[in-house]
């Protein structure tokens, strides 16, 4: 793939996933109340992790 094909395609990757992410903010019930501004920004700073089913997310 040449540069610019490959730069098209990171540029599209990136926009999908914030798009991904923005949607996820608005539909999760915690952020309901949050300005869109707000959403935005999180999105912005968030990133999106992927676990297996059963995986342990979290530890006391």
């Amino acid at each position: 793939m040449n540069g610019l094909m490959t730069q098209i395609l990171k540029k599209h990757s990136i926009e999908q996933l914030h798009e991904s992410r923005y949607w996820h903010l608005q539909h999760i019930k915690v952020f309901a109340d949050l300005p869109n501004e707000d959403k935005r920004e999180l999105r912005d700073i968030s990133q999106m992790v992927s676990y297996r089913k059963h995986q342990a997310i979290c530890f006391p």
